[in-house]
């Protein structure tokens, strides 16, 4: 098929076919068509595509639309499930290794005894100083003695291993502690404190 030289001949086609061509240029276009073996075939073949889309549905572009935004919003809920996920699980994850951290560090120690190192009692000239002493030395060593005074609030302990006077005395520390600490804090004065010499 040889494609026809007069080009606006050709450009007009459609209009004929579809029927929107001006009537001035009807007669001119059907004269030529009769003559061009060429834009004939065009035109059946413009006639022909013509019918063939009268026969194909509709497009709803409504139906389409909903479509592709269910689609999208199932897509989108199944990112966001396993992103939830994973954050519980990383949640869980680190309070599970702080629960164990805490379990590991735990203070145990408060089943044993623990050994205080001997203190030898030494006078001088000011008054009486105190001084550690080797655990070989004889004579001037004291044993260490519990404390008689009341027992005071220890934090950071294992307070599952506390006898009943304990758990009174923590319960009348707790007690006894102010809900709004004070102004000003209480000023403490520290002495310097020098070493005691041996006499020779």
């Amino acid at each position: 098929m040889n494609d026809c030289v007069n080009g606006d001949i050709r450009d007009v086609l459609p209009e004929l076919v579809s029927g929107t061509l001006p009537a001035g240029d009807l007669a001119r276009v059907q004269d030529h068509i009769r003559a061009c073996a060429d834009c004939a075939a065009e035109v059946e073949l413009l006639r022909t595509a013509r019918a063939a889309m009268r026969l194909a549905p509709t497009m709803n572009t409504t139906r389409i639309a909903a479509g592709v935004q269910a689609s999208t919003a199932q897509r989108l809920a199944a990112r966001r499930i396993p992103a939830r996920v994973a954050r519980m699980a990383s949640v869980s994850l680190i309070v599970v290794l702080g629960a164990i951290g805490l379990w590991a560090t735990r203070d145990t120690s408060s089943d044993t005894p623990r050994e205080a190192s001997p203190v030898a009692v030494q006078p001088s000239a000011g008054g009486a100083g105190i001084s550690t002493a080797a655990p070989g030395v004889a004579g001037a060593v004291e044993e260490p003695r519990p404390a008689q005074g009341p027992a005071q609030l220890a934090l950071g302990g294992d307070m599952s291993q506390l006898d009943d006077d304990e758990l009174l005395a923590l319960m009348d520390e707790l007690s006894g502690l102010e809900a709004i600490p004070g102004e000003e804090p209480a000023s403490i004065t520290i002495e310097p404190v020098m070493p005691v010499q041996d006499e020779l």
